[in-house]
């Protein structure tokens, strides 16, 4: 799990690399080794496996190197321009396979970092792996996104609205909804288990 000491590139020196990166494809390769393990760890917490975090990402790359000429710094960040990138990429991926995996053991060495403040969080996060997958597959995908972000990413709600386009405060709104999501599917798994128990 990495701080937000290492989060945040200082935001002249990124939009002086964007704006040399635009004439000169070298200067690229600073931001992309600042963002290449970044990007790699949000969309693995995302698909789960390795090799797909891979391709996704090296997609996600080749996008941002296509789309480079036409980013300008309109109270966007680059950061939350990437994010916002990698957020599509993983959706099309998604739509195109129709299936979401995640690994258990990667959610679960997520989760035991994650700060639990209430006990719905709780409740929702500390489900078994395999079962805490199940359930996350069935959410909407910008829930999927928004979990990831604050839980897996560490990012506060700010630099998530950012990268979803809204204000700070729907962002709060948001994770409290998918939190509700989840903890739902979450029983709902449970109640199905318990039925298969019975008619054992």
């Amino acid at each position: 799990m990495h701080g937000h000491s290492k989060m945040l590139m200082d935001r002249e020196r990124e939009q002086q690399l964007v704006n040399q990166a635009k004439q000169n494809i070298e200067a690229f390769e600073e931001l992309y080794d600042y963002y290449l393990p970044k990007i790699y760890g949000y969309i693995l917490n995302r698909v789960g496996h390795r090799q797909e975090a891979e391709d996704l990402t090296s997609q996600t790359f080749a996008k941002v190197l296509t789309a480079l000429s036409r980013y300008e710094d309109r109270g966007i960040s680059f950061s939350a321009w990437v994010y916002r990138i990698a957020t599509n990429v993983i959706i099309d991926n998604a739509r195109k396979r129709r299936e979401y995996a995640m690994d258990p053991e990667i959610i679960m060495d997520s989760v035991a970092g994650t700060k639990i403040t209430s006990p719905e969080e709780q409740i929702c996060l500390l489900e078994s792996g395999e079962e805490l997958r199940h359930c996350m597959e069935k959410l909407k995908d910008d829930y999927q996104s928004v979990l990831s972000m604050k839980f897996f990413e560490e990012m506060d709600n700010r630099e998530i609205a950012e990268v979803l386009e809204c204000r700070p405060s729907a962002v709060a709104v948001k994770v409290h909804r998918a939190l509700k999501a989840l903890k739902k599917e979450v029983e709902n798994f449970q109640l199905s288990q318990n039925d298969n128990y019975v008619e054992l």
